[in-house]
């Protein structure tokens, strides 16, 4: 399993994590197959919220859910 470390280089991300996602589903590649290592919400709830700015990291180990988001954009992953 692999984790993320995520490096803020400029401006801010919000980042929410832990919790539960909600109606979570696999990815699917290009190619059709599937890639159980990624596993997709539009949401999650209950999780902890923070705002990274320039010179912040953060960890977050395998597994667990997280998605990120900075003004206009948003992506989630686990």
């Amino acid at each position: 399993m692999e984790a993320d470390l995520w490096y803020c280089l400029e401006g801010s991300v919000t980042f929410i994590y832990g919790g539960e996602m909600v109606d979570p589903w696999v990815k699917q590649n290009a190619d059709g197959t599937l890639d159980e290592r990624e596993i997709k919400a539009k949401e999650i709830t209950g999780g902890t919220e923070v705002k990274l700015k320039p010179g912040d990291w953060l960890y977050i180990p395998a597994g667990e859910a997280h998605t990120h988001k900075t003004e206009g954009m948003l992506a989630s992953s686990s």
